[in-house]
């Protein structure tokens, strides 16, 4: 039995984001209070965002994979996993666990905004991983075809 790529969890779960993006007609948005206006996004162009986000990963690591370049596994790991983890804490259903009640104000959101807002940083972090990965194993297989030359 062939063993999968963890790297195809990536593809699987932006495909699973774009339907969900296209299959939702969701009137769900985030406000987001910057100074005295509000940015108002909607949940569809947040999972087409990660589609696409998640969809680019996965290139590159099969790009890497195809053009016989050694990734760190470690490192390929972590951001893998790291980013399905902070992606979920991004979109769960807070409103479940917290309070709720018909007219939220933003202290009954508290938890679930810190939480998101951890979340999103534990992301963008993560990308710190995948770029050292990367340069690592490029220098590695520069160093490598010079000491064969």
């Amino acid at each position: 039995m062939k063993k999968i790529k963890h790297y195809y969890y990536l593809l699987l779960v932006s495909v699973f984001f774009a339907i969900i993006s296209f299959g939702t007609n969701s009137k769900s948005t985030i406000d987001i209070n910057i100074h005295d206006t509000y940015f108002v996004i909607e949940h569809t162009h947040l999972y087409r965002l990660f589609a696409f986000i998640l969809f680019l990963f996965f290139t590159i690591y099969f790009s890497f994979e195809k053009g016989k370049i050694k990734l760190i596994s470690i490192l390929s790991k972590l951001h893998i996993y790291g980013n399905f983890v902070s992606i979920t804490g991004i979109f769960f259903p807070y409103s479940l666990i917290f309070k709720s009640s018909n007219f939220q104000l933003f202290d009954d959101l508290q938890y679930s905004n810190l939480c998101m807002s951890i979340s999103g940083l534990l992301f963008f972090f993560l990308q710190f991983f995948f770029i050292i990965n990367i340069f690592v194993s490029l220098i590695k297989k520069m160093r490598l075809l010079r000491a064969s030359q």
